[in-house]
């Protein structure tokens, strides 16, 4: 089930490149329990400005990128625009337990959920960026991603004959 750390960020599904959309609704309907058995996949982060991307990467120790995913909005008339990063909680939900104190899934199973995204979902251009990360900028967590337009595709999706 698809859930959301702040009422806020729900708000944010609509300004979603509709590729990740379509990656965080998959993940969202099945695959995030069959890797992890939690029920619950929690979003905690998606369209944020680049004054909130600047302050994250600089209080994390970190050289601000001079853009990020997570920064992007719809572009009136253009259906392929839109923010194109979501973070999901690696964090194992304990009823009657704050948030911040939720014990963190084993990274053998975080890893073996972006392995299984990756393997999904791929760059037509490049293979140098994946789809799903699992990284530690603002807190540990899996990120998500995808290029603009139509330069992230399903890999089941692609024709015969493309190399994927």
């Amino acid at each position: 089930m698809l859930t959301f750390a702040r009422s806020s960020i729900a708000r944010d599904v609509a300004s979603l490149h509709p590729t990740l959309w379509q990656i965080v609704r998959e993940l969202a309907d099945g695959m995030w329990f069959e890797y992890t058995s939690q029920e619950n996949m929690i979003v905690t982060e998606m369209f944020r400005t680049h004054d909130e991307t600047v302050r994250i990467y600089t209080e994390a120790g970190f050289t601000p990128p001079a853009a990020s995913v997570h920064e992007s909005v719809r572009v009136f008339g253009d259906p392929w625009s839109g923010c194109r990063g979501a973070d999901i909680s690696v964090r194992m939900a304990r009823p009657g337990m704050r948030y911040q104190d939720w014990p963190f899934l084993p990274a053998t199973v975080v890893r073996k959920a972006v392995t299984a995204i990756n393997n999904r979902w791929r760059y037509q251009e490049s293979e140098a960026h994946q789809v799903a990360l699992f990284h530690s900028v603002a807190g540990t967590h899996l990120h998500l991603q995808c290029r603009p337009e139509r330069e992230t595709v399903r890999r089941v999706d692609i024709p015969p004959g493309v190399p994927v």
